[in-house]
């Protein structure tokens, strides 16, 4: 994994590799690059625009765009919900994934969470997804497996800590 190195602003992340990569809140303007991301990452089970467009412009979604240089390279979508953050879709381009991006994503998602007086961050992802290695290294646990649309699901959480 590329060496990587958070910078003091919080909003920035350094890559040995790949540079600068920063973590803003997305636009309607962005929506275009959002789907193309989303088909990229997920395929068929990728959102349709609109509901790209809702999460891009409704207030209460909270959507991140990850750019490097003007390129949306990643994305993340929660629902602050206290007492629970829902988070709905975490992507990272292929081209940009194992240099702790989606890590960084997560524990920005994390802090927002706890920002916003949530005690507990939820999510569903694939069993199969090699991002449950991610999600349990950062504290996630499986609450419950399920079937959806025939593959096998996981809904994972994580209880926060409250802020001294």
């Amino acid at each position: 994994m590329a060496r990587a190195v958070r910078q003091a602003s919080g909003n920035d992340f350094l890559t040995a590799d790949q540079g600068f990569f920063s973590l803003e809140p997305a636009t309607p303007r962005d929506v275009p690059a959002l789907f193309e991301l989303d088909v990229l990452c997920f395929g068929p089970r990728a959102w349709s625009w609109a509901a790209w467009w809702e999460v891009a412009s409704w207030p209460g979604w909270t959507c991140q765009v990850l750019r490097r240089e003007s390129r949306v390279v990643g994305a993340l979508v929660m629902l602050l919900w206290p007492p629970v953050a829902q988070l709905a879709s975490v992507a990272v381009h292929p081209r940009f994934r194992s240099r702790g991006l989606g890590s960084w994503m997560l524990q920005e998602a994390i802090a927002s969470a706890r920002r916003a007086s949530c005690r507990w961050v939820a999510l569903e992802v694939d069993r199969d997804n090699p991002a449950v290695r991610l999600y349990r290294r950062l504290g996630f646990g499986v609450t419950r497996r399920f079937r959806e649309d025939g593959l096998a699901r996981l809904e994972m959480v994580r209880r926060l800590r409250r802020c001294p």
